[in-house]
C-alpha cells in the first residue's frame, strides 16, 4: 500500500484522544522509485526496537517484500536470538507534536534495500521514546491505544 512519504495519514481515529497530526513513512512500492542512502548504525539499532514491538500487528494479512528476489515468503528480523515477523503491522514513533507511522517493514527495506527515510523520522527514532519505557507506554495511552506493553 503505497503512500508518500510525510503525507498526511488518515486512518487513525479514536474519540478518546486529542486531534494526532500523523504523518506516513515508508509505505515503498516496487513502482514508485524511494529515496536511498546510507543511513547510521544507531539508528538502526532504535529502528529494529520499534519495529519488533509494534503498536498495532496482525493488520490485514501479511505483506511480502516486493524487492526482494525470491519467492514469497514471510519477512522476518532477528532480535537477539529469535526471529520476529515484521511483515505485518505498524510501528508509531513519536517526533514530539506529530506520530510518524510506518509499516514494520521498514527496518527491512533501510537495512535490505537502502531506504533513506527523511531526515526528521530518523531524528524522531534517536530522540523519542523506545517502546516498552513508561515514557512510550504514556503516549500510547494518550493516542488511545490500549496495548503499551512490550511483544
Amino acid at each position: 500500500m503505497y503512500q508518500a512519504d510525510l503525507d498526511t495519514y488518515g486512518q487513525w481515529c479514536d474519540p478518546r484522544t486529542e486531534k494526532l497530526t500523523m504523518r506516513t513513512i515508508g509505505w515503498l512500492d516496487i513502482a514508485v522509485p524511494y529515496v536511498t542512502g546510507p543511513t547510521p548504525v544507531a539508528f538502526h539499532r532504535r529502528l529494529l526496537e520499534h519495529c519488533v514491538h509494534g503498536v498495532l500487528r496482525l493488520m490485514c494479512g501479511v505483506h511480502h517484500c516486493q524487492f526482494c528476489n525470491n519467492e514469497p515468503t514471510r519477512t522476518t528480523l532477528w532480535y537477539g536470538n529469535r526471529k520476529v515477523p515484521c511483515d505485518n503491522g505498524e510501528i508509531w514513533v513519536s517526533g514530539g507534536d506529530v506520530i510518524y507511522v510506518a509499516p514494520a517493514m521498514v527496518y527491512h527495506y533501510v537495512t535490505e534495500h537502502g531506504y533513506c527515510p527523511p531526515d526528521e523520522f530518523i531524528d524522531a527514532v534517536m530522540q523519542g521514546p523506545l517502546p516498552g519505557t513508561a515514557e512510550y507506554c504514556a503516549l500510547i495511552t494518550r493516542w488511545g491505544m490500549r496495548v503499551c506493553s512490550i511483544m
